[in-house]
């Protein structure tokens, strides 16, 4: 074995096996020290030193690779060292060597291999949050500097990709322009993005850097609960005391009930509520409530050692049942202080003093005054060993520090040696120190003396040696380079101190080598030389402390002339949801210290190995192997771990895998129901951040302080203010510390509305009323009236004379100091439409105002009917086309409304409503399309039309970027769509063939991952069947019943789309025309003939005329319209929908139109241009999201053909009695004119001269209560029995109701579901449908008020999704609200039931409002089992109300005999 060898052979052999050569018989010893990585565009030295030698040595270093070589010749004289300076030039990765020769004086060659590192920048990406939700604006700066943190002047291309978190390339911006080594950019988030991690990459050259965020969904609590308490404890102080803050997030305080949890955060395999570890406290709370915890008797803690403990807040409020919670995390400490440890040796010898430095902390706030001044400390080889050393008192100095001196006694032989500190009785093992293993007879240590080195200065550094020397070597090593080489001369001595200059290049850790030999014997130590970390250039920022909201403030920024500022302000909140994402003197550090220089493959004990360097020599050495010091408690940062399920500011992070209710459900959260769905990265946020107010970017003029003037945003928050200055001196400076810039005042008035009311209901208006003053204020509260849009009702017995005019309603109330009071003013609506809502909260002293806008809306469900009328005329003759408005009779009482819209163009609508084409949710992959195709459809027909300004430019690509983003969602790993993007088993082959042939248009104007494409394209070819069509293999959501032609045609589509850029998917388009083309010849599904014909007609197929003029005989010519009718089942003819257009005959007509216009057959196609044209809604799109795009495709192709014809046409309306109203349309212009007339018009007559195109619309609505005969779906809404005033429990039981000669099922269908006024759906309930097998995706619209739930199907099975709601605003007189069902690809089968609020009286919404005594002697009648009803005391004199009491007293009369008979069946 190599051990058993003499040491001499085995030290020879381990030199020539890591140097490449055997040491020469010679008098001469040399070492040469050299960094072991090269980099391009950088300096590197090579230290030679010569040790022993009668005369001056000239020595040959050279560095040597296929593209670049170079040499330099040095002389070296005896006992000293020279630095040989290489200027690398942008070299790429190759195998470099690093050769040795002596010349004279000495005779010997030696070589070896050098690494190859590319970094030769810092890169620093710098992000205003670390966290952002859907919608948010992306604001990111790139820092590209070189190794000292100065800007870089010459860099190289510079590339910018940011992925989402499916790794799909966002956008990639190439060559980018960088300013002062800064470039900024931002990137606007869709509504619906791919949530998880996204990356910035950056190439700079050869180096990639990347930088991540997060995008995840923020869930916002029902309101807010925190929790004040002491965040450490000690055992001994036996208590455990918080406060619980309750309320509505414009401060309306919560009453309720408050339970306070207590238990550990680790219990291993326990489970706290198995384990009877939990302890709780409960306590009424309005507002707030104090609660406190006796440690010993009531948790019963054993004092063993330290715990973490979680404290739960949930707080239930009464009126509602809400539930909120809310945990936080306290520490319960053993002790009071603690004992860290500063510094430690890397190792010891034995007989030779080393040093310690602690500091003492207190565990528990500032208890620094009981500090004593007095520690102890020793040494023990174990701990808890007997055997002590150097056991010493030392003092504690101003910061609680100490250094200590130990030596371990001469001849131990233990491995290591614990620091033992007792401090007042509490003993610290602070870490265990290694012994120094020396293999031969001499050594050298080195340490640094002096404390807290900093830049500019100079340090110290004591060498001791075993044996007296004369000199000895040091070189300096920073960032991959030998900074300092240096010969020092020793008097005879075994101990020597010398000093050298702290640079900016050893910033933060440089490594010194220090070596000598003696007797041959190469002698080194190594030590890092930590310096404390900064910066060379300085910006400051001086901005007030505290502002109110809305000001405008001037922020001075102090920075040198000339530099390049970057500012960023965000709010407080976004930062404590996760630190990280701006630069710090951290960051920079971690990034400098990315320099240093390692090498796996040297051995841990060769001389430079710690230093980065290599290290060539003919001296013998001994390998040295070392240990490394341990300390107690290392701090583990993870700032660094991505979202899952994070609580933030509510809590820990919770990853919820077992069957149980989220965290927000607090004592419920063991409770075991189904698991919830959370597809998505969400993180529950107590406080929502708000958006960041400023991201700048300043140069500095030519005095040292800039002023940027900018007005606060309206929130009240703490502001953090950053900054960096870079210049290409100095560097890079930071603002040290941030500042904070607090926004708030000290009176002021809030006020929460609710999304929406109805005509007739009234609500109470809450305003809250905030006293920050120290001392209390009594305020008038004033809601004013000015436009006369509100009623005050009076709730009073004995009504008092009210004036015909009440244009303010006052209350005065008394607020006391630091606290808020709530008000509320009861009104009912008297119109429709925004109304403003205004409150003033005046004191003597101060003064504050609040204004919103209360949507008011009709009741009952809205029916909208559109016609649309195409004048296209040759000639100058006048035509008369006559319009019937027939609004039924049981439509509610004005709530009709007649418009009517002139286009002087076929588009025109459909520019303004781009966004909002149809009324249909848009909650699938398929349907999200509808935010994306027609942007691009409309793009590219305004650029061949040359209608196309850069502001409609921009704004179309913007959108089309966004519903990029938005599409990515549902892609899978494999390539492949799905419907919802939940599984790839669910993979859509009809929607990949819809996305591939969307990107594939869209990468004309926007930036597609060419990846995506390819990987859709891809995954079609794997579903392409031997007989050339294509196959389904996910969720089949709508039914065309024709052996998958369709479905064939469409991918087939795609793939032509795509043939310029992927020519080799034409063996597989031409296989798919063949089983188009023989499939059609076997069918009679319209359908299919539709687009069958048109793509045949794309692709040329000498079958297309055949098919064309089969298509076109099977056209439906009436009225001078023509379309392709696909009848609903005759068992449909009932249903009041019966007669309206099917999604499925706009999609078939549109394809058929397409096909006459690839034909080139304009006068074809202008009879069904005219029919389509009268199916649009009054949005300008259609039905439902795919037959909107088709037809929208088919007009454009019209569009672009036709408006090539010059045109000039005049359009005027009639009606009524009387004369004649006129409005003309000059030119062809898509200028929009809109005109309300009368709601009681009947019948108009529009009329035109002139020639060419123009579309009139007429557009009426109304609101009804009717439900109509015939559904196609059962639908039974039911409010259970536990709901009452505040609190709706709401199940809508639905299933398919089958026609004969029809399907037995529906294709996918949506279920809509609005809450009545003032209630808002619970959305921690709502996951827990998504466990239902027919229910795919739920939602929420106008403000979770509306609730959308996707079925992928249903049939004659029932399904009951059930949801819970709560009353926020408090309104009664409530009206019906509606639940509609529907099929999403054919609009026949429909179902509408309405459903009523449980009943609510006026003293119901009472609550801080002015009802006197009425409702008081109402409960007591209630008490006493008198029924009454305080609405009657509103209308007294109404005779519709009357009506209204009388059914109530049968209902009442009919629930008393109900209860009668229950009670007589039960006994």
């Amino acid at each position: 074995m190599l051990l058993l060898r003499p040491l001499y052979l085995q030290l020879l052999e381990f030199q020539y096996w890591h140097t490449g050569v055997m040491p020469l018989n010679s008098s001469t010893l040399y070492s040469i020290i050299a960094p072991n990585t090269l980099r391009p565009n950088s300096q590197y030295h090579v230290a030679v030193s010569v040790h022993k030698a009668s005369e001056p040595v000239k020595v040959k270093i050279g560095i040597l690779g296929s593209t670049y070589s170079e040499s330099k010749t040095i002389e070296v004289r005896p006992f000293s060292t020279e630095l040989i300076e290489f200027q690398i030039p942008d070299l790429k990765n190759d195998r470099y060597r690093l050769v040795a020769e002596g010349l004279t004086g000495i005779n010997f060659a030696n070589e070896t291999q050098l690494n190859f590192d590319h970094k030769q920048h810092t890169v620093l990406v710098q992000t205003d949050k670390a966290i952002y939700k859907p919608t948010d604006l992306v604001q990111f700066r790139i820092l590209i500097m070189d190794a000292n943190l100065k800007p870089v002047r010459n860099y190289p291309n510079t590339h910018i990709t940011i992925r989402d978190g499916g790794d799909n390339i966002i956008r990639s911006d190439r060559d980018v322009h960088v300013i002062s080594g800064v470039y900024a950019n931002d990137l606007l988030l869709a509504d619906y993005p791919k949530f998880g991690e996204w990356s910035i990459e950056v190439q700079v050259g050869d180096e990639v850097y990347k930088r991540s965020f997060e995008v995840v969904e923020y869930i916002l609590p029902k309101f807010v609960v925190d929790i004040t308490t002491e965040k450490h404890v000690i055992y001994k102080d036996n208590k455990i005391s918080a406060s619980i803050k309750a309320y509505y997030m414009f401060g309306k305080p919560i009453v309720g009930e408050a339970t306070l949890s207590i238990y550990p955060t680790f219990f291993g395999s326990l489970q706290p509520f198995v384990n009877d570890l939990i302890t709780r406290k409960v306590m009424p709370i309005d507002g707030s409530a104090y609660f406190e915890f006796d440690i010993r008797n009531e948790l019963k803690l054993k004092e063993d050692y330290e715990r973490e403990y979680l404290l739960d807040a949930l707080v239930e409020e009464t009126s509602t049942g809400s539930v909120q919670n809310f945990s936080t995390i306290i520490t319960v400490h053993l002790d009071p202080y603690k004992v860290e440890a500063i510094k430690m040796p890397r190792y010891y010898i034995p007989g030779i003093p080393f040093d310690v430095t602690v500091r003492i902390t207190s565990n528990v706030g500032d208890r620094t005054k009981d500090l004593k001044s007095q520690l102890t400390a020793y040494l023990t080889n174990v701990y808890g060993s007997s055997e002590i050393y150097n056991k010493t008192v030392y003092n504690l100095d101003e910061q609680s520090e100490v250094k200590m001196k130990f030596t371990v006694p001469a001849g131990d032989r233990d491995e290591y040696h614990s620091v033992i500190v007792d401090y007042m009785g509490i003993i610290t093992d602070i870490g265990k120190v290694p012994s120094k293993y020396i293999g031969g007879k001499n050594f050298i240590i080195s340490k640094i003396i002096t404390e807290k080195p900093v830049i500019n200065q100079e340090i110290g550094v004591m060498v001791r040696c075993n044996e007296p020397i004369k000199y000895f070597i040091y070189q300096l090593v920073g960032r991959g380079d030998i900074l300092l080489s240096r010969s020092v001369e020793v008097p005879d001595s075994t101990q020597h101190t010398f000093k050298f200059l702290a640079t900016f290049a050893m910033m933060p850790r440089a490594k010194l080598l220090i070596y000598t030999v003696i007797n041959g014997e190469f002698v080194y130590d190594e030590l890092d030389v930590e310096l404390e970390e900064s910066l060379l250039n300085n910006v400051r920022i001086e901005v007030p402390s505290t502002a109110s909201p809305g000001q405008d403030i001037d922020i001075s920024i102090a920075a040198k002339p000339y530099n390049y500022i970057g500012l960023m302000i965000v709010d407080q909140n976004a930062i404590n949801l996760r630190e990280g994402n701006d630069l710090s003197v951290k960051s920079l550090m971690r990034a400098l210290n990315d320099y240093e220089l390692s090498d796996v493959n040297t051995p841990i004990s060769t001389p430079g190995k710690l230093s980065g360097v290599i290290t060539l020599t003919n001296a013998d050495f001994w390998p040295v192997r070392e240990s490394f010091t341990t300390m107690e408690n290392p701090v583990y940062h993870e700032d660094h771990k991505l979202t899952t399920i994070r609580k933030t500011d509510i809590g820990p992070a919770h990853t919820i895998e077992v069957n149980t209710l989220a965290p927000g459900k607090g004592r419920f959260a063991f409770s075991y129901t189904p698991k919830p769905f959370w597809h998505n990265p969400r993180v529950h946020v107590m406080h929502p951040p708000q958006n960041t107010w400023l991201f700048l970017n300043v140069t500095a003029g030519n005095e040292e302080r800039t002023i940027i003037r900018d007005r606060l945003p309206n929130d009240m928050t703490n502001w953090i203010l950053t900054a960096f200055a870079i210049d290409p001196v100095q560097g890079i400076g930071l603002v040290q510390p941030s500042k904070v810039l607090t926004t708030s005042k000290q009176f002021y008035i809030t006020n929460a509305l609710p999304y929406s009311v109805k005509l007739g209901e009234t609500v109470a208006l809450p305003f809250v009323v905030i006293n920050n003053m120290d001392d209390d204020l009594e305020a008038d509260i004033t809601f004013y009236n000015t436009a006369q849009e509100f009623e005050f009702p009076q709730v009073t017995e004995k009504p008092t004379p009210k004036s015909k005019v009440e244009l303010y309603s006052r209350r005065t109330l008394m607020v006391g100091a630091k606290s808020s009071k709530s008000v509320a003013f009861i009104v009912t609506p008297k119109r429709v439409g925004s109304l403003t809502v205004k409150a003033v909260a005046a004191s003597k002293l101060l003064t504050d105002s609040v204004e919103g806008t209360l949507l008011v809306e009709h009741a009952g469900s809205t029916e909208i009917v559109n016609r649309d009328i195409l004048f296209g005329l040759e000639s100058s003759d006048k035509r008369n086309v006559s319009v019937s408005v027939r609004i039924p009779r049981n439509s509610i009482k004005e709530s009709a409304k007649i418009e009517i819209s002139l286009y002087a163009d076929l588009m025109g609508g459909i520019l303004d409503n781009l966004e909002n084409l149809i009324y249909q949710p848009v909650g699938s992959g398929e349907q999200a399309m509808i935010k994306f195709m027609p942007h691009l459809m409309v793009l590219k027909y305004l650029q061949r039309s040359r209608k196309l300004t850069p502001s409609l430019e921009m704004s179309a690509k913007n959108n089309l970027k966004l519903g990029y983003q938005r599409l990515l969602y549902y892609r899978h790993r494999n390539g492949a769509f799905s419907a919802f993007g939940l599984t790839e088993e669910k993979s859509s082959t009809w929607l990949t063939a819809y996305v591939a042939r969307a990107f594939s248009m869209a990468s004309e104007f926007i930036q597609i991952d060419d990846s995506v494409l390819q990987t859709a394209l891809n995954y079609l070819t794997t579903v392409q069947n031997s007989k050339g069509g294509f196959d389904e293999r996910g969720d089949e959501f709508e039914q065309f019943r024709d052996s998958g032609i369709s479905l064939s045609a469409f991918v087939t589509l795609a793939f032509m789309e795509n043939l310029g850029r992927y020519p080799s998917y034409q063996n597989h388009i031409n296989k798919a025309l063949d089983f188009v083309t023989l499939s059609l010849d076997a069918t009679d599904n319209l359908h299919s003939l539709a687009i069958g014909t048109y793509v045949l007609t794309k692709a040329n197929h000498n079958a297309k005329a055949a098919f064309l003029q089969r298509l076109d005989a099977m056209a439906v010519n009436e009225d001078g319209k023509k379309w392709w009718n696909k009848t609903a089942p005759t068992s449909d003819a009932n249903s009041p929908w019966y007669n309206r257009t099917r999604n499925v005959n706009v999609e078939i007509s549109s394809y058929a139109i397409l096909a006459l216009l690839e034909n080139n057959l304009l006068n074809e196609t202008l009879p069904a241009i005219k029919w389509l044209v009268s199916q649009r809604n009054d949005l300008g799109g259609f039905i439902g999201s795919q037959d909107t795009v088709v037809a929208l495709q088919a007009l454009i192709n019209f569009a672009e053909r036709f408006s090539r014809q010059t045109a000039y046409l005049q359009l005027f309306f009639d009606y009524g009695e009387k004369p004649s109203e006129k409005t003309v349309i000059a030119d062809t212009d898509s200028t929009l004119q809109n005109h309300e007339i009368p709601n009681n018009i009947k019948n108009m007559t529009i009329s035109t001269v002139g020639t060419g195109m123009a579309l009139a619309q007429v557009t009426y609505r109304y609101n009804t209560y009717v439900t109509r005969a015939w559904p196609r779906f059962v639908l039974d809404p039911t409010v259970n029995r536990n709901s009452h005033s505040d609190y709706l429990h709401l199940s809508a039981c639905t299933s398919f109701i089958p026609a004969e000669g029809g399907a037995n099922r529906s294709n996918m269908a949506i279920m809509e579901i609005s809450l009545p006024s003032g209630f808002v759906v619970d959305t921690d309930t709502l996951p827990t449908l998504e466990s239902s097998d027919r229910i795919k995706k739920v939602e929420t619209q106008k403000r979770n008020t509306v609730v959308i739930i996707h079925f992928d199907y249903l049939d004659r099975k029932e399904v009951c999704p059930t949801l819970h709601a709560y009353k926020t605003i408090k309104v009664t007189n409530h009206k019906p609200v509606a639940v509609v069902m529907y099929d999403y690809y054919d609009n026949v089968r429909r179902a509408r039931q309405f459903y009523r609020a449980p009943k609510s009286q006026i003293c119901d919404i009472c609550e801080y409002a002015n009802c006197g005594t009425t409702c008081q002697k109402a409960e007591k009648r209630e008490s006493n089992g008198i029924d009454g009803d305080i609405n009657d005391l509103l209308n007294e004199t109404s005779n519709a109300l009357g009506l209204v009491k009388i059914r109530n007293s049968y209902l009442t009369a009919i629930n008393a005999l109900l209860a009668l008979l229950i009670i007589k069946v039960y006994t």
